[in-house]
């Protein structure tokens, strides 16, 4: 595979999962600290530019998929329904309210590690 052919596959795939993932380029540009422009010219077939792998691993993260997806078609790992319906919901919380989940998660897990196993009756 050459150059072109990577440079191809990585944008049909970024294009693929940022529509996927219905955010404007705006809010993942925000979400990843990449710039738009950046972003644009990813988006843009005639372009023909490769990001770095951190801009790259940042852009991944901010529309819920990894690099490796976008950059070598590696799929990531089915994640649980019912995980991705918490992070869909978290990720439309403000950082007060994620500090609170954080804190609460904690506890739950913590009073969980405490629990004993019941004791099994001998019949």
């Amino acid at each position: 595979m050459n150059n072109d052919e990577t440079t191809g596959l990585f944008h049909d795939r970024l294009r693929e999962a940022y529509e996927a993932s219905g955010m404007p380029v705006k809010e993942i540009a925000y979400r990843s600290g990449v710039k738009k422009l950046t972003i644009d010219n990813w988006l843009t077939p005639s372009k023909k530019t490769m990001p770095k792998v951190t801009e790259a691993a940042k852009v991944a993260r901010a529309i819920g998929t990894t690099v490796e997806y976008l950059v070598f078609g590696v799929e990531p790992k089915a994640v649980p329904e019912r995980l991705r319906k918490l992070v869909d919901l978290l990720s439309g919380m403000g950082s007060d309210d994620l500090e609170a989940i954080l804190i609460m998660a904690q506890t739950l897990q913590e009073r969980s590690k405490k629990k004993k196993p019941p004791i099994q009756s001998a019949s």
